[in-house]
Order: C-alpha cells, then structure tokens, then sequence
C-alpha cells in the first residue's frame, strides 16, 4: 500500500501489531493546510480567526461566548479596547484585580507566549506565578519586552467542576473541528479533549515548554471519553497520571450545547470553510476560545484515525476541489478505495 512515508514514523508505524495498511488513510498536515489555502478557505478572511484580537472582536460583536476581554497591550502604543480606542494606563491598571491571561495576538501555537497572572489591588503586585512578581505599575515595562508586540489580555475562565476533577491546574480544552458543506450546512466531524499534567497551565499536547498534555478522544455522540489517551511521544494512558481519574466513560458537561455553539459561531465566519475550534467548559456552559483555519491534522487523526475513512469528509474535500483550478494536483490523494 501507498503512504506517506514520514507518517511512518510520525504514528509509529514500526511498532509491534500496527496494520501499515492504514496509514494510507492519514493526511499529511502540510498537503492538508495546502488544499484549505488553495480550494477551500478564502486566504483573504483568514486573519478573522488568525488574528485573537480580531477572532476576539468578532465573537463579542456577534454575542458568542468567549472569554473576558480586558483590552489588548501594543507595544510602544499601550493599552486598547477591543474597538481600538485607548485606555488611560492609571485606569487600565485601577480596573485589575483578579486573575488574567495574557495572549499573543498572531503567531503563536502550542501554548507558546502565553502568561498567566494575578493581581492584588491593595499590595498593588502583579504575580505570574512560581515567586515572580513585579509592581503593578512596571506592567507596562514587562510586556514590552514580550517577543509578540500585540499581546490580547482576558480574564482567566473558571472551569466546570466535573472537568477540573480530571485535572484543575490547566483550563481542560475541547477540540472540535466544523466543516462547512457545498450545500451550506456546517457539520461537526470529531473531537477529543485535551488535559493538562505536571503542574501546567496549558494542555496542549505539544506544549512549548516541560511536558506536553495529555489528548483523549470523545465519542461524537454521546459527548464521553473512549478509548486510550495519548501524550505527544503516542504514549498511551487510561487515567490521568497525576489525578488517577480514569478517562472511559467521563461525560462532557453541556456536549450538546457545544456542539450547536461551534456550528453557531462558525456560520459568522462564511468564507472560511474549515475551522478547528478550542473550547472550555464553565459551570454556565461553553465558551469559545479559538478558531483555528489552519489546524493540524496530526491531534484530530492521533485521537481518530486517518481521516480519509471519513466518508463525509472525503465526499466534501473533493467537490471543493473539483470546483477549484487545483483538481488535477490534488484529486488523486482522495480517491483511495476503503
């Protein structure tokens, strides 16, 4: 059988009791990031969502869930709300008291840049965590000398108790993918959930620093945890390894509302045709926290499987590109006989 042969490695092919048969099923995250910029997605419209301030201005103007927005830090400009208008820097101040994440605006994946911190009005500190603090009043020093010179600022979300009994140090995020049909109807096709460990504040699999997260496929229908979890290296868990909760079976709070929000909030996105979306639970319900027009293929099939079994996928991925100037170069990598 055909494959491409970095997937071998890349799903660990070579391991003992793997069909290599199947791995002609997986899409290569770059051919599949090609085909979204060449047939399906409008590279026009994609800032709407690489952008969070951006993606950020649109949730709220749209009334969609989403997290506090503060403003957002420029560097050498100060402090904006999201309309871009300023914000005097004594009254931006004046209004923190409680705890914060900061975000870089554009290019940032995998949890890189981003910081997490509180504030106490009456000691008038900044604490990032880990006996690092500054004065409130040198914030404005410390962010720029932040890599990313656009930095979007929200209020920490409070998770769902059911989902910090999995694992409390990290806001455990959701990752569901929507697609947008020919016809025009959005429909979601997998997600799985991402858990924090080791102490960190992020849950990414492919965490920039220390250990990675842990990744646990969610059966589509019901909204429950199945199968084995796995960490970046395909390390393979059945419960968290710093809770011990076992992963089988935990239902997702408010599943059925999630699944609408994404297919809601995606319709406000019309030419961007595929998004992967990052979502928290809160005791109130989902909240939106990204979307993603380029997202990686490797989390989705890792959890899933190779995602040319998908027939629905398939079926939409080629009539978008039969309908593009691109058939002959991408056609053929579709047509595979299950």
């Amino acid at each position: 059988q055909k494959y491409w042969p970095h997937n071998y490695f890349r799903y660990k092919a070579y391991t003992k009791g793997y069909d290599v048969r199947e791995l002609q099923y997986y899409l290569p995250g770059r051919l599949m990031n090609f085909i979204r910029e060449d047939c399906v997605n409008d590279q026009s419209c994609k800032d709407f969502c690489n952008d969070k301030v951006q993606f950020k201005r649109i949730l709220m103007e749209n009334a969609l869930p989403t997290a506090e927005p503060i403003g957002y830090f420029s560097r050498g400009q100060g402090y904006f709300r999201l309309d871009d208008s300023p914000i005097d820097e004594a009254e931006f101040l004046n209004n923190l008291d409680g705890y914060y994440v900061i975000k870089p605006s554009r290019d940032t994946s995998c949890g890189r840049g981003i910081l997490f911190f509180s504030t106490d009005q009456q000691s008038a500190i900044v604490n990032f965590g880990d006996n690092h603090t500054i004065l409130l009043n040198e914030l404005r020093g410390y962010l720029s000398q932040h890599h990313n010179k656009c930095l979007l600022i929200e209020r920490q979300l409070k998770q769902h108790p059911q989902m910090a009994v999995i694992y409390s140090h990290a806001v455990n995020t959701i990752r569901i993918d929507t697609l947008r049909c020919l016809d025009g109807n959005i429909i979601n096709l997998n997600a799985y959930i991402r858990l924090g460990r080791g102490d960190r504040k992020v849950d990414n699999i492919t965490a920039a620093e220390g250990v990675g997260g842990i990744s646990v496929p969610i059966d589509h229908i019901s909204g429950r945890l199945k199968g084995i979890g796995k960490d970046r290296y395909l390390n393979e868990f059945i419960q968290h390894p710093d809770t011990g909760v076992a992963f089988e079976g935990i239902e997702i709070p408010f599943w059925n509302e999630l699944k609408e929000l994404v297919c809601q909030a995606h319709r406000v996105f019309p030419k961007v045709n595929s998004i992967g979306w990052d979502v928290g639970i809160t005791p109130q319900g989902p909240v939106l926290i990204e979307g993603n027009h380029d997202y990686d293929m490797y989390g989705i099939q890792v959890m899933h499987g190779g995602y040319l079994k998908n027939k629905v996928f398939v079926e939409q991925m080629l009539g978008y590109i039969r309908q593009s100037p691109f058939r002959n170069k991408y056609e053929r990598y579709f047509l595979i006989k299950n």
